[in-house]
């Protein structure tokens, strides 16, 4: 289960064009530990997921929904570039 939310989570992350740095330091985790969770390597914390949802402007039932290929993410998180600054909890 967690390596098909993982690619969901990677797709999700590329859409609203955030690295895997930006998105660790937003979590609060190591990078290595997003690119295995996004690998299918690790798991994350419910917790950790709907704190990444929340960015992502989607549920966790979006993140996880492999039906939703399609869905559209909040305009407010379209940006070509995102600062870390944006990213403060």
């Amino acid at each position: 289960m967690h390596n098909h939310l993982g690619s969901r989570f990677r797709d999700f992350r590329q859409r609203v064009g955030l690295t895997q740095a930006q998105i660790s330091r937003y979590l609060g985790v190591d990078q290595s530990y997003v690119s295995k969770f996004e690998n299918g390597e690790r798991e994350f914390s419910v917790d950790l997921l709907i704190k990444a949802a929340e960015l992502f402007g989607c549920t966790l039932e979006d993140l996880a929904n492999p039906n939703n290929e399609n869905l559209p993410l909040p305009t407010a998180m379209r940006a070509t570039e995102v600062q870390d600054e944006d990213l403060q909890v």
